[in-house]
């Protein structure tokens, strides 16, 4: 085995020891009794990482200007 493969290996197993492969078998998928939003993963996002919707609405503003002429 090359030593790629055995490194692959190890982190692997180490992954796995550490549950960090373990997924929630069973667990109630969220949001199926919800009507299809598009835009879902993006929401789910913002809420995973606590993202203040505020700087995001002025970063989109800032985006939307149109560039001075100078």
């Amino acid at each position: 085995m090359s030593m790629f493969w055995a490194l692959a290996e190890r982190r692997i197993q180490e992954a796995i020891e550490a549950g960090d492969l373990d997924v929630p078998a069973g667990a109630e998928i969220r949001g199926l009794d919800q009507p299809y939003d598009p835009m879902w993963w993006v929401k789910a996002w913002i809420e995973r990482e606590g993202i203040d919707v505020a700087v995001l609405r002025h970063l989109a503003g800032l985006g939307a200007r149109s560039p001075s002429a100078d």
